[in-house]
């Protein structure tokens, strides 16, 4: 069963459910803000986002200029999203695919070693945090993130001199992949690797279905991976 959710989730037969909302939009110092309702019980939006509902928008102004510090240190804030599959757009995208995700590997590299949770020092923090938890610095500027999952996800996986990687962030940080590190959710098959920042981070559907082709149930209900000839035993997370 549960290599069957893993398929699913790679031919995007399993998603987040869609919840038909309305939206009342109000305009506030400037900024387009979004009353939603849910079921006829009014939410805010950074609870409506922890909900990972896909029809939010227009709650930010990407570039919003924001004063902080003792000496009122300018700093813009922009939103950015990490989707499923590694892919990083600017969280207003109307359309997220692969031709208007962000690709230059330069970026990608800078963007994404700079990642932590973040804190209350952070301007915007009160207002954006809920919704967006993680951020980026950049100089001036600070990007906040939300994920469909995990800020990291491990979109790429190669042989390299006998040794397979797994790699995000346009290839830039890569990990050698040992296969008793792989977790996997019983709730909703995805597969998990270790990392630093978020202790495991998402490993992309179109590897963790490549991976999951060499699991299998044992006598005792328990799953296992073969991998090049080494059997071990698969960890089940919530």
């Amino acid at each position: 069963m549960l290599l069957g959710i893993i398929k699913r989730i790679a031919l995007g037969r399993c998603h987040n459910a869609v919840v038909s909302c309305n939206s009342t939009h109000i305009l506030t110092r400037g900024i387009c803000k979004v009353q939603m309702r849910d079921h006829n019980n009014k939410i805010s939006v950074n609870d409506f986002c922890k909900k990972g509902v896909r029809c939010l928008s227009d709650v930010y102004e990407q570039g919003r200029v924001v004063y902080s510090g003792a000496r009122r240190r300018e700093r813009r804030l922009y939103f950015y999203y990490v989707e499923h599959d590694g892919r990083l757009f600017l969280d207003d995208t109307k359309i997220k695919n692969f031709t208007s995700c962000l690709k230059d590997k330069v970026f990608l590299q800078f963007f994404f070693s700079r990642i932590r949770k973040a804190k209350q020092s952070d301007p915007g923090f009160n207002e954006y945090a809920a919704a967006f938890p993680w951020v980026s610095p950049c100089g001036p500027e600070l990007n906040y993130i939300r994920c469909d999952d995990t800020p990291i996800v491990y979109d790429n996986f190669e042989k390299c001199k006998g040794v397979w990687y797994l790699s995000y962030g346009g290839k830039s940080f890569s990990v050698p992949f040992e296969p008793r590190l792989v977790t996997m959710s019983a709730s909703s098959g995805r597969m998990y690797y270790p990392h630093q920042l978020t202790g495991n981070a998402l490993i992309s559907s179109p590897i963790a279905v490549e991976i999951g082709a060499n699991i299998s149930e044992e006598s005792d209900g328990s799953l296992s991976l073969m991998w090049e000839g080494t059997r071990v035993s698969l960890e089940l997370c919530p």
